[in-house]
This record gives structure tokens, C-alpha cells and sequence, in this order.
């Protein structure tokens, strides 16, 4: 179950088991923590006053998972490992402990006074998230932001943005990128190395000198509370996402994007034709229509992988091999979501997904988009799919003179496209390619197999498929782990991406001179 589900279940009154509830615990209070963040000064006092109430029952809520954590723990009676009579347990739980108290004061901000005294306390992450819970609880009451709403720059913030900025430049240059300009706010650290701005982070004042302590630095930049793995991290997601942005996929040119708001299913509309204009009648009265209207289910799911870079890598401040590592992850990334688009595309026997307004793959002979028997690229046979699109009614009934925008073939027929389309003036007259068969832009994609081809709208005005990701994560992320040993820095990697079909109208295929899928 996810977030939603589990909250849901809560407030139903359902069980969940400890793990659950943990997870839950973890996800109210992140959630909580960054709520006032979403809160301008231009935000509107409803909705400042909606979000206070979330809060406040986001607080609740947590509160709750905390007791039913309690009660649960209590009666299962495990003692915790340190306290068994295995002395190598003791010390891995106690470690355990340790690392998941130092992650907790910096995801949530906790001061080093904060941290070192719950170490020194012995207490367990259940006891230090429930006392951040009580300061949350606490400040909330103290200082109402939501009802008045203002957005401050502190140092600390500023800081961290500017040394963010100095390496994301910094790795665009070590790629090979030219003229790439440090921000005025990075321009302080444009020049350091990542142990200097990693020394800076946790207050280091007297110079380093050996190896040694180039690695000790990292250590403690990684493993205390400071804003080292932030900032290091955020300047890694903003290379990545600018490598990934830059790889161009051939699906993109015949999908439209769409942003999902969760990871359920949603209906995507597609809105049909403006009704048909009636003349006005002597009284003045204008009468009334409706919209058609074409309902297709899509949906974005969760994808992710562990990566590591490696200490040598880090400790030798070697950014260009960083940078290569972003670029390639970037494209595989892309390369991968294309693979999923075709497979979509050639599902159901190379028909495409079945539509759930009539129950029909996208290319059918119903849909007059498909020609089965097939034939290789030429004049006639772009000119025949042409027609075929060209007389594609609306959802209403009306001739929507759809026209192709991009043809698309496997490596087999490519060439044969591009040699048709090219603008050569022929021996024979009746071969004249027409100007406007070659505005056609050709594009070859190895996942197509043998000789089909297809001809699709472009996108933007009439969409067959789409691809979307979830709102508020246009692209592939990292999120960077509680670790920095012999091995080197471990990173989550997280994509939500999906793809889908809703419509037939803007595509065609043709099985080619073969006449199979």
C-alpha cells in the first residue's frame, strides 16, 4: 500500500502492522516538516487557512501512529538487539542506532546539540522522532505560519544555494560544456574543490594535508548534520535532469505529455468537438450545447534503482567522471522510456492497446488506420494512409482533416523513407514527391521490427498516445543515502513515468510490404 492508502485505512479504523505504521510515521512527519514550504506571500487566506487545518490533522494523525507504534512494540515484547546477550549484535544495533539518529536531525533540521544529546541518551528512533513531533506540535502553536504567511532568505539558505550552483557549473564544465557562467551566487565557491566546500559545511577552520584527512572530512560532512549531502545531492539532480532533458526520444515526437496527480488510475478526457453552430433566431435566444467527450484510463507508476559513486571518485574531486556518470544514467533513462513507449505502441499483436471507448485496439479496420495487407513506403501508399487520416471523423460526427506530421519506421525501411522524401526533382513526372509529403519529418526507431511504418498527427492537435509523470516530478531524481564508507556515496535514483493511448484518430499504421505485425 502506499501513502494515501495507509492513511486512509488509519482513519477507517483498520489494522496495520508495525512495519506500516512506521512507514506511515516517517511519511506524516517529511510531509508535515514540508508543508509551510508550500505557503507564499501571494498564497490566498483560504487557502492558507485549508493548509493550516491539514496540519494540524497531519500533527494528529502522526501523533496517533506514534501511540499505536508504542502499543504495538510493547506487545511484542522484542528487546532491542543492543541489550541481547550477542555482543556483535549490540554493536551493529548500536550503530543502527546512531546512523538513524544523525538522518533524522538532518532531514528535519535538528541542531548537533539536539542529536548528540539523544545519542548520549540512549534513546531509539521512535523517541527521537516523537520528541521532533512534540517541537513540530510546539511551534505550530507558537507561531502560526499559515495564517500569515511570509517568505524569508536566511544565510544558511543562501549558502547552500550558492555552493549548489558553483558545482553544477563546475560539472558542466568538467563535461565538456562551454561557456558556462557561475551564478553571482555560487561565484564565492566557483573555485573550490568539494572537500573545501564539504570542510565549510561543518565549520572546519585549519587546512587539510594528507589524503587521510581529505577522507575523514568527507566522512563527517556525510555522516553528521550538515548541509553537505543536500547541497552536494541538489547539484547532481540539477545536471542529471539537464542531461535527461537534452536526450530526444523518438516516441516524444508522436505522445503527447500529460501530469498525473497520483498513481492511480485516471480518466483522461478527450475533449470532442464545439457543438454546431445554430443560427439565432428573431427572440435572440442562443441555444444550448454539449461537449463529446472520450474517456481513456492512464496511468504513471514508480520506478527506481540504487547507484554509487565511488570514494576514490569524490575524494579526488574528479567532477568530469561524475558528470559522465550523470549524462549516461540521463540517457539510458530516456532510452528505457522509449522502449516502454513502443512496447506499448506494439502490444496486442502490433495493434496497440485496446481503447476503452469501444473496446478496440488503436489500429483497426473499424478505425480505418490500419492497412493489413501492407505495402512499402512510396507516394501512393503515404498518399492511400494520407486520405485515410484526412477522413477521420470527430467523437461528434464531424470530418476533422487530420494531417500527418512525422513517419516513423524501423531500421529496415529508413533509408527507402528518407530517399522517397527527399526533395530531388524526378525523370519522370508522375514520381514527383508532393511538397507537402515532404514536409513529412522521417524518423527511424530500432524497436520497430521489419518494414511496417506509420504515419501519426502531430501531438499537440490531435493525440493517439501520451506519456506523462507524476505532478511535481517532470524527470528522474536522486536522493542521497545515510552512508559514505570504502565504497563511496550511495544514491537512490526514482522515476515515475507511464504511457498510454487515448485516442486512434492521429495515428496510422501499414504492416508493411510483408503484410504481418
Amino acid at each position: 500500500m502506499n501513502y494515501e492508502q495507509l492513511l486512509a485505512q488509519l482513519r477507517a479504523g483498520g489494522t496495520l502492522t508495525l512495519d506500516q505504521l512506521r512507514f506511515l510515521a516517517g511519511e506524516l512527519q517529511t510531509r508535515a516538516v514540508a508543508m509551510p514550504a508550500q505557503i507564499t506571500e501571494q498564497t490566498p487566506q483560504a487557502d492558507a487557512d485549508r493548509l493550516e487545518r491539514e496540519h494540524q490533522a497531519m500533527l494528529a494523525d502522526a501523533e496517533r501512529v506514534r501511540g499505536l507504534i508504542v502499543e504495538g512494540e510493547r506487545a511484542a515484547q522484542t528487546p532491542p538487539a543492543r541489550q541481547s546477550g550477542d555482543p556483535q549484535a549490540a554493536i551493529v544495533a548500536e550503530r543502527a542506532r546512531i546512523s538513524a539518529i544523525r538522518r533524522l536531525g538532518r532531514d528535519f533540521n535538528r541542531s548537533e546539540e539536539f542529536v548528540e544529546r539523544h545519542i548520549e541518551e540512549g534513546s531509539d528512533e521512535m523517541a527521537v522522532r516523537s520528541a521532533i513531533l512534540d517541537d513540530m506540535r510546539a511551534n505550530s502553536e507558537r507561531n502560526p505560519v499559515f495564517s500569515h504567511a511570509q517568505v524569508t532568505r536566511d544565510e544558511t539558505e543562501t549558502r547552500r544555494e550558492g555552493m549548489a550552483a558553483a558545482i553544477v557549473a563546475r560539472l558542466a564544465r568538467a563535461g565538456g560544456q562551454r561557456g558556462v557562467e557561475v551564478p553571482a551566487i555560487g561565484r564565492e565557491w566557483a573555485e573550490r574543490e568539494l572537500v573545501e566546500i564539504a570542510a565549510e559545511c561543518i565549520g572546519w577552520q585549519k587546512p587539510l594535508r594528507t589524503p587521510r584527512q581529505v577522507d575523514e572530512m568527507f566522512a563527517r560532512a556525510f555522516l553528521t548534520t550538515s548541509d553537505f549531502p543536500l547541497i552536494l545531492t541538489n547539484a547532481l539532480n540539477v545536471r542529471l535532469l539537464a542531461r535527461y532533458q537534452a536526450a530526444m526520444p523518438t516516441y516524444r515526437l508522436w505522445a503527447a505529455r500529460y501530469t498525473a496527480p497520483d498513481f492511480r488510475d485516471v480518466n483522461v478526457i478527450r475533449a470532442g468537438d464545439f457543438p454546431e453552430l445554430l443560427p439565432i433566431n428573431e427572440a435572440g435566444e442562443i441555444k444550448s450545447g454539449t461537449f463529446g467527450e472520450s474517456k481513456e484510463t492512464f496511468r504513471v507508476s514508480p520506478y527506481g534503482r540504487m547507484l554509487r559513486i565511488s570514494r576514490q571518485v569524490i575524494v579526488n574531486d574528479q567532477l568530469g567522471a561524475i558528470e559522465q556518470v550523470l549524462g549516461s544514467t540521463g540517457e539510458r533513462i530516456a532510452d528505457w522510456e522509449n522502449v516502454k513507449a513502443y512496447e506499448m505502441l506494439l502490444s496486442n499483436g502490433a495493434r496497440g492497446p485496446t481503447l476503452v471507448t469501444d473496446s478496440k485496439a488503436v489500429f483497426h479496420a473499424d478505425h480505418n488506420n490500419l492497412d493489413e495487407d501492407g505495402a512499402d513506403i512510396s507516394v501512393a501508399a503515404i498518399g492511400a494512409a494520407r486520405a485515410a487520416m484526412m477522413m477521420q471523423t470527430s467523437i461528434d460526427g464531424l470530418k476533422i482533416a487530420i494531417r500527418p506530421s512525422v513517419l516513423v519506421t524501423g531500421p529496415d525501411m529508413l533509408t527507402t523513407a528518407e530517399q522517397l522524401l527527399t526533395a530531388i526533382t524526378p525523370a519522370v513526372v508522375t514520381n514527383t514527391v508532393p511538397v507537402s509529403m515532404r514536409s513529412l519529418q522521417v524518423q527511424g526507431d530500432p524497436n520497430i521490427p521489419g518494414d511496417a511504418w506509420y504515419l501519426f498527427a502531430d501531438p499537440a492537435s490531435a493525440p493517439a498516445f501520451i506519456y506523462g509523470y507524476l505532478e511535481g516530478f517532470e524527470g528522474p531524481r536522486l536522493t542521497s543515502e545515510d552512508e559514505f564508507d570504502y565504497q563511496g556515496m550511495k544514491v537512490k535514483l526514482e522515476h515515475d513515468f507511464g504511457v498510454g493511448a487515448i485516442d486512434y484518430r492521429g495515428a496510422y499504421r501499414n504492416d508493411g510490404a510483408s503484410g504481418s505485425p
